[in-house]
């Protein structure tokens, strides 16, 4: 694996999860988790069609009113 992945998400969402979806030749070793993104290991060889796809679900306060971002590490 080559490369780790860190991302901060607002301390204001819970119940936190994301997947993780390879393309190419490139290669995870998580697909999914809860929380933030802490050292998650990635692989990403040169070459068009290789790349890693991150979705983040998550559940949003009504009274939430802070910008959406992540702060990535």
């Amino acid at each position: 694996m080559g490369a780790k992945v860190n991302d901060l998400l607002n301390g204001a969402l819970t119940n936190v999860s994301w997947s993780a979806v390879a393309s190419g030749t490139a290669s995870v070793v998580n697909a999914s988790g809860t929380g933030n993104l802490v050292n998650e290991l990635v692989s990403i060889p040169n070459g068009a069609g290789n790349y890693v796809t991150y979705t983040v679900s998550a559940d949003v306060p009504s009274n939430f009113t802070d910008r959406w971002s992540t702060r990535p590490v």
